[in-house]
């Protein structure tokens, strides 16, 4: 019993590190440190990724305007379960937006 187990285990560490050696978007795995463009990228790729997980779980986007003056409008999208959460995640966005400023 425990050496499949074990085989098993091993299989998996074999093909995960397959995968490792080869990053996406062409980054290489050289120890070169990255640039602040890869890690914006990163966090975008992160972001939508995530975004994406959300919605297949059940989640929805709920559109929000924020008037910042007379001609400005800032259109914020929250991603959440219903509309009494997406309402209290604006209303944190706002709050730490304006702290922001």
């Amino acid at each position: 019993m425990n050496s499949t187990i074990y085989s098993k285990l091993m299989m998996m560490m074999a093909v995960s590190g397959m995968f490792m050696s080869s990053m996406p978007d062409g980054f290489d795995s050289s120890n070169k440190p990255l640039t602040e463009k890869d890690i914006l990228q990163l966090k975008e790729n992160i972001k939508g990724i995530r975004k994406q997980q959300l919605l297949k779980n059940g989640c929805k986007e709920f559109q929000y305007d924020y008037r910042i003056s007379e001609s400005i409008v800032k259109e914020v999208t929250i991603v959440a379960l219903n509309k009494k959460n997406a309402d209290r995640k604006y209303d944190k966005f706002i709050k730490l937006w304006k702290d922001q400023l």
